[in-house]
């Protein structure tokens, strides 16, 4: 089966492209309608054991204050859905 993939894609689903992909898939659901139409996640960071991860949101002009006092309250919801503290950090 992992000769059939793309490389690219092997690479990217053993650095965590899946937790990537199922952020991006629910993000409206986890951090609500009123967060999600202001940003959405750019990409992610984490290291070997996909823990304490660094998610980067791509923020609309303007809207960067609400976000920010909403940082705690994304990182409690992501790593609620996932089980584990799997993001640490929010940087825009």
């Amino acid at each position: 089966m992992s000769k059939s993939l793309p490389r690219g894609l092997k690479t990217i689903l053993r650095k965590g492209g899946h937790n990537y992909s199922s952020i991006i898939n629910n993000w409206s659901t986890l951090v609500g309608k009123n967060i999600a139409n202001v940003c959405y996640p750019k990409s992610i960071k984490t290291g070997k054991e996909l823990r304490n991860g660094v998610l980067f949101l791509n923020v609309s002009h303007g809207d960067q204050v609400l976000v920010e006092y909403s940082k705690k309250d994304i990182l409690d919801k992501v790593n609620a859905f996932f089980g584990y503290q799997f993001v640490k950090d929010i940087q825009m």
